[in-house]
């Protein structure tokens, strides 16, 4: 038996921000922020690798050499390790920032060039022995290597690359005129000079060039993170399906979450390779056939080349009904009948349409704010859903051999494979769910997701009350257990039977969307409602769209 993990479908967690905005207008979007990211963790590295090696150079040189420093001019001491202390400072502050969730990538890297020319300055003063009376010109050779690793590593334009290139160039002339102008020591041979700056520039242009190379290497790695017309931009979540990431329509300002599924996962347990395409494409049709404001809803889907699978849904942002509860608290129980009442919508048209999720659990229930709508319920990952209508071949498109679904949140007949998904399955999961928002717990615990499938089909839950410190009526108590029937004809027989129940309660009190702005605007003040996002982080006229969280071009 299989147990089909599910990854979140749309959303993301309060404070993390899918677009920046600078993401499509200020920095380096054509080289990806997944590559943006990874050169900013490795320019970190590196700021914290040089600080700890001028501690540990300093610490030898003077344990090695103790006269060098007293034996050289006092100037010459003074400013060597002021140098030093500043560049040591400079290290520190980069390798803190680029690991910090401050400043923006084009900050960082920026910051990134000026460390790239200090450092050249730094080296070719270090490179110079004021106590022999004359400049080594053989220590140059350290700036030149360091101009080749720091550029290399800084995923910015070229031409950016070639002005610090350029600046680091002047370090060599530079040093040798203030050796003779403050240190009295006399210059190398002229014809060594000139041979050795002839070296650094052919070093700078060879790095240029392979800076352009590697760039132009990371805008085509970058645009091929394309799915259709959509341009994938940040990943927002990962499971056993596949991954979810925020994209943008090639030719419409609209923030879309799009859905990748791997072929092979869909493929396991059929027979023919058109099978999982063909699944896909029949539950991807009904899906996106399902018009209850509280479903998702689903743009598009396709294939790519390589047997991915995706399709593009709504973007949102808010919290699951899991984070919601283990951030918060479980829910008082006129709120938790808002947010159920909001669930059966959704499930009622899709039973009516023959489709039956099969996955209902809390991370799958996604609260947001959309305009002025608050708590507003979304039903997400219709991707395990079975349609009822299917005939003929196309029911043989679900895997045999397999359970779909969370084991915390199935069934009975479900966790048995006594019976295939049907409404009630989808209803004794929301019942689950509804325990979860009044308690905070699942309805059963236990050390493997067999022995939780075993209880959901042999033992009776404690009543909710039992297991909350709030206060839950009767009546609303009743309902949850009803919902959780080991039988399916003993539970409500559709969504609607169910949504009148909860309609029928007393109120407890009620809640209303005056009640969720109050408390989304105290607890989660940071949630832009869908128009806001579109507004400020979608702008219009924009060159290129690049790949996740784009920042433009540095």
């Amino acid at each position: 038996m299989t147990i089909m993990g599910q990854g979140r479908a749309a959303g993301l967690a309060v404070g993390e921000k899918p677009l920046n905005q600078r993401a499509l207008r200020g920095e380096d979007s054509s080289v990806g922020s997944e590559l943006l990211a990874r050169g900013r963790r490795r320019l970190g590295w590196m700021a914290l690798a040089i600080a700890v090696a001028i501690v540990l150079l300093h610490v030898s040189y003077r344990t090695l050499f103790p006269t060098d420093l007293v034996n050289a001019p006092p100037i010459a001491a003074d400013t060597l390790m002021g140098s030093l202390i500043v560049f040591f400072t400079f290290s520190l502050a980069l390798w803190r920032l680029c690991w910090s969730k401050t400043g923006s990538n084009s900050l960082v890297f920026h910051l990134g060039l000026a460390y790239h020319v200090a450092g050249a300055w730094v080296v070719t003063l270090l490179g110079t022995s004021p106590k022999l009376g004359q400049t080594e010109v053989g220590a140059f050779g350290y700036a030149d290597a360091w101009i080749v690793v720091v550029a290399l590593m800084l995923p910015v334009r070229p031409w950016k690359i070639a002005v610090s290139c350029g600046l680091c160039t002047l370090a060599l002339p530079f040093v040798v005129r203030l050796n003779e102008a403050l240190w009295n020591v006399s210059a190398p041979p002229r014809e060594v000079l000139i041979m050795n700056v002839l070296s650094t520039v052919v070093t700078s242009g060879i790095v240029v060039f392979l800076s352009a190379l590697s760039y132009d290497m990371r805008v085509q790695l970058t645009e091929a993170k394309r799915l259709g017309a959509y341009q994938l931009l940040r990943r927002i979540g990962q499971g056993g399906m596949g991954e979810v990431w925020v994209a943008r329509h090639s030719l419409l300002a609209r923030a879309t979450a799009v859905k990748i599924v791997s072929a092979e996962h869909l493929a396991s347990g059929t027979k023919g390779n058109d099978a999982p395409m063909m699944r896909f494409e029949r539950e991807a049709r009904a899906t996106a056939g399902l018009r209850s404001p509280h479903t998702v809803t689903v743009f598009d889907f396709g294939s790519t080349g390589d047997g991915q699978l995706y399709y593009a849904m709504e973007y949102l942002e808010g919290l699951d009904l899991r984070e919601i509860v283990k951030r918060f608290g479980p829910l008082p129980g006129g709120r938790a009948i808002y947010l159920l009442l909001q669930a059966c919508d959704s499930l009622r048209e899709a039973h009516r349409k023959g489709i039956i999720h099969r996955d209902i659990k809390p991370s799958n229930l996604f609260l947001c704010r959309l305009g002025d709508n608050y708590d507003f319920l979304k039903i997400l990952d219709f991707g395990l859903a079975r349609d009822l209508t299917a005939t003929g071949a196309s029911v043989q498109l679900t895997q045999e051999g397999s359970t779909a679904g969370t084991p915390a949140f199935m069934a009975p007949e479900i966790a048995l494979g006594t019976s295939r998904a049907e409404a009630t399955s989808d209803l004794y999961s929301l019942g689950c769910v509804a325990y979860w928002l009044l308690t905070g717990a699942d309805v059963f615990e236990a050390k493997s997701p067999m022995q939780v499938m075993f209880a959901h089909a042999k033992e009776k839950p404690t009543p909710p009350s039992k297991r909350s410190e709030l206060p839950i009526s009767p009546d609303l108590e009743r309902i949850v257990l009803w919902c959780l029937e080991k039988e399916p004809e003993d539970r409500p027989q559709t969504a609607g039977e169910l949504m009148r129940a909860l309609a029928g309660l007393e109120p407890q009190p009620s809640w209303t969307n005056e009640n969720a702005e109050s408390w989304w605007k105290l607890h989660l003040p940071d949630v832009k409602s869908s128009d806001a996002i579109l507004a400020a982080e979608l702008e219009p006229t924009i060159k290129f769209v690049r790949p996740y969280e784009q920042d433009r071009l540095l």
